[in-house]
């Protein structure tokens, strides 16, 4: 097998969007690794809407990403609602109890359009107005619940690679369907050290929720979703 800097394990939204971000920040081969058949590629995001949902304080600040949406949808953005930092930080607090991690939250939420953008551009993600999934005509006007007007064409097969590739760089970002056990074999789980390892949570299915160490060159695991 050749050697590469990045091996990212599984195809779903969040590993193809570490891949991409491994390229941007100077690696130059990078490998992403699906079990799955390319038709059933994506994990978690293959099911999903595809609705992204980000901060914008003025409802054409959505052209960029819906251009010539009026023409689809006449009056369109007479039925979309700002969605600002403070509604998306409020409805974070309300759905957690108040319990989420605040500086994660503000990361997410701060980031949130430029991130969607750079989904859009650097990924050719083309966008649709998400109106099966949350809009409503009323008097001649589709009204869209607050913060859900955005997703990806077709939805979560939309975020997939199509046959160009995704991200900077074609052909250095390379898709292999294969079993990754037959690829990368992680060490065994070890018992976490406090006093001289960092915490991190193993996914294994024998060893759910206990923290290991990681080895330079080791595996690391990271949750998608």
């Amino acid at each position: 097998m050749a050697d590469y800097d990045v091996i990212v394990v599984g195809a779903g939204n969040a590993a193809l969007a570490a891949s991409v971000s491994a390229r941007e920040n100077g690696a130059a081969k990078v490998l992403v690794l699906e079990k799955a058949p390319k038709g059933m590629r994506g994990g978690n995001t293959h099911w999903s809407g595809g609705v992204f949902r980000f901060v914008f304080d003025r409802a054409r600040a959505l052209e960029d990403l819906l251009p010539g949406i009026e023409g689809q949808y006449p009056r369109f953005y007479e039925g979309v609602t700002p969605y600002t930092y403070d509604d998306f930080m409020g409805d974070i607090l309300r759905v957690t109890g108040g319990r989420t991690d605040r500086a994660l939250a503000e990361i997410l939420v701060g980031n949130s359009a430029d991130t969607v953008r750079w989904v859009h551009r650097t990924g050719r993600v083309p966008m649709e107005a998400a109106v099966s999934l949350a809009g409503v005509k009323k008097d001649g006007v589709i009204r869209f619940q607050r913060g859900m007007v955005v997703r990806a064409e077709h939805e979560g097969v939309g975020l997939q690679p199509g046959p160009a590739g995704i991200g900077p760089g074609e052909g250095h970002v390379r898709v292999l369907e294969q079993d990754p056990a037959h690829v990368v074999r992680p060490e065994p789980p070890l018992h976490h050290d406090r006093r001289t390892q960092e915490d991190v949570v193993s996914l294994d299915s024998q060893d759910r929720g206990r923290a290991r160490p990681t080895r330079p060159g080791q595996p690391r695991p990271e949750p998608g979703g």
